[in-house]
């Protein structure tokens, strides 16, 4: 649960576009129409990446503290790497 909003998009895009190849492996099996195995594969794609969009919400609800903790590690590296003094000084 410690991953970043992108990383967290990556996920569940990643699941949904696995379900939804899946599904069009599946449907292209029967001889079926292509406007069925299309509608049928989008839809399954898209709904895969609304439900895993609401679990992990829920999940971030029962966990604030661990959201909290994950806010501040983003926002010490953030200012670490906005710091002069990773540069390299010559005399």
């Amino acid at each position: 649960m410690y991953l970043s909003i992108r990383g967290l998009l990556i996920r569940h895009l990643a699941v949904a576009l696995t379900n939804g190849v899946l599904t069009w492996m599946i449907l292209q099996m029967p001889r079926l129409g292509t406007a069925a195995v299309v509608t049928s594969t989008v839809l399954v794609t898209v709904s895969t990446l609304i439900t895993s969009l609401c679990l992990d919400g829920f999940i971030r609800i029962l966990t604030p503290a661990e959201v909290e903790l994950l806010r501040q590690a983003q926002e010490m590296t953030a200012s670490l790497s906005d710091s002069p003094e990773d540069e390299i000084h010559r005399f």
